[in-house]
């Protein structure tokens, strides 16, 4: 099998299945224990938080280990309920459902939530984010990568723009297409919030974090114990966030060679489809996006079709974020972008990792193009 499904999830490193397996088999005791065993698990949290704090450029003491992104950011959401006479929630048009979703929830509650544009690029419309915060605003969150059209957002800039007003809200982004794919200092982007999942970045899936600049203005969503110095109740997963720890370490190390690789792969196939009549990118190969994701879209051809045709020939890509494909509507990504209607039933998602090869490219070339000659013979 031919895996172009990357952003959906990731093959775990051999490296993080095997201390995965350690502290499955070998040191497998409670870290809330005091015997030793409990107290080496103890210690691998420490240590694990303190890898990826260090790489992040932030404390320890700012990153919660979750059981993913979804957690992270409805953990967010949750946290902004505790803001006094601020009831205005801002997201952009293309979150992720894990954000998108929370907003629906507490505009039920009451909040006012105000959806910002994209351009047909899927770059959030910052003039228009800008003049609707205000002191009402609770919470700002604009998604750094894309997960279905690879845009990147520039948090930073945002940021700034908040900042400089000092609307007194909080400002989050999720990163799970961003993280160990991109370069991020997170001091530089000066986020309130930002969440990220493992299993993007070779780690397992079931485990991820959330950073906080000040983690005693989270609310829990879970009560119980004192884990996560009371933030997140229940028993630590050592396996997993060891795991994580050291897919971070391996990813981080081959970010930049593995981003000028797949800049390469992405490429080819921007070549490919600018030479195809039938085959448009979703968006501008001008605009800037991540090299580990292209969406592109067949006229006249419908998603479930190519899926099924690239699938018999052994490739797996995806029809959009595996959050939602089992959904039969257009994509609200798709539609706010205002995608070509010719196109908008025909889009796929090619997703790439470290493990892509060039040869995967040509394969995928190969069996589109045998895949556009199949519907044109049946027309």
């Amino acid at each position: 099998m031919i895996y172009l499904d990357n952003a959906a999830t990731t093959r775990v490193y051999d490296e993080a299945v095997d201390i995965a397996n350690k502290y499955m088999k070998d040191i497998y005791g409670n870290a809330g224990s005091l015997h030793s065993m409990g107290l080496m698990a103890e210690k691998a949290l420490t240590t694990s938080r303190k890898i990826i704090s260090t790489e992040l450029n932030v404390n320890e003491k700012n990153i919660i280990f979750t059981s993913g992104a979804t957690e992270s950011n409805n953990l967010v959401f949750n946290s902004i309920k505790t803001l006094k006479n601020k009831n205005k929630i801002i997201i952009s048009s293309i979150e992720h459902a894990s954000v998108y979703m929370p907003a629906l929830k507490l505009k039920e509650e009451g909040y006012n939530l105000v959806i910002i544009d994209t351009d047909s690029n899927g770059k959030v419309n910052i003039n228009q984010l800008m003049e609707e915060v205000d002191e009402n605003t609770a919470l700002v969150s604009i998604i750094m990568v894309n997960n279905e059209i690879s845009v990147i957002q520039d948090i930073s800039e945002i940021s700034k723009k908040l900042k400089s007003i000092n609307y007194g809200g909080y400002f989050h982004t999720d990163a799970t297409q961003g993280i160990c794919k991109l370069k991020i200092n997170i001091k530089d982007l000066d986020v309130d919030f930002l969440s990220a999942s493992a299993h993007k970045f070779h780690g397992s899936k079931g485990v991820g974090f959330l950073y906080a600049k000040e983690p005693d203005k989270i609310s829990p969503l879970f009560l119980g114990g004192k884990q996560e110095k009371d933030l997140r109740a229940g028993t630590e997963n050592v396996p997993l966030i060891t795991s994580m720890a050291k897919a971070f370490v391996i990813s981080s190390k081959n970010l930049v060679d593995t981003y000028n690789k797949l800049t390469n792969y992405k490429n080819i196939l921007k070549d490919y489809v600018e030479n195809k009549d039938s085959i448009i990118s979703t968006i501008s190969n001008k605009v800037e996006s991540s090299p580990y994701i292209y969406s592109i879209a067949y006229k006249g051809i419908k998603s479930e079709i190519l899926l099924h045709s690239f699938e018999s020939k052994g490739i797996a890509v995806s029809s959009g974020s595996a959050c939602s494909s089992k959904s039969k509507k257009i994509s609200r990504i798709l539609n706010s972008i205002k995608l070509d209607d010719d196109y908008v039933d025909g889009v796929i998602r090619i997703s790439f990792s470290r493990f892509t090869t060039e040869n995967d490219i040509y394969s995928f070339i190969k069996v589109s193009d045998e895949v556009i000659e199949s519907v044109k013979r049946t027309k």
